[in-house]
């Protein structure tokens, strides 16, 4: 029987665009290219301020951060989902308020 995760976490995770997720966890591998962004070592490897990315050497799209962490970095759903809303919680936690 699989872990539980919980149903907020699931949508607060599905609603996290691979933009964003770049711009508040690692905000410094991200280099605007035009409209788009790219990653900083991966000039293939572009993404829209919407969360839609591709990786265009490797063949690979998709439309959100749970999508990019499943294909391109090969991480299961309930670990993906788990792993966002903690990156998540971290960022608003040290946040200044």
């Amino acid at each position: 029987m699989g872990v539980y995760t919980p149903r907020v976490d699931v949508e607060r995770a599905s609603g996290i665009g691979l933009y964003d997720y770049f711009r508040l966890t690692m905000p410094s591998v991200l280099k605007r290219k035009g409209k788009d962004y790219c990653y900083k070592d991966h000039e293939s490897f572009c993404m829209k301020t919407s969360g839609e990315w591709w990786w265009h050497s490797r063949g690979l799209y998709g439309k959100n951060a749970i999508s990019y962490l499943i294909i391109a970095e090969d991480m299961d759903f309930q670990t993906v989902v788990r792993y966002i809303s903690l990156r998540l919680r971290s960022i608003c936690f040290h946040m200044p308020v």
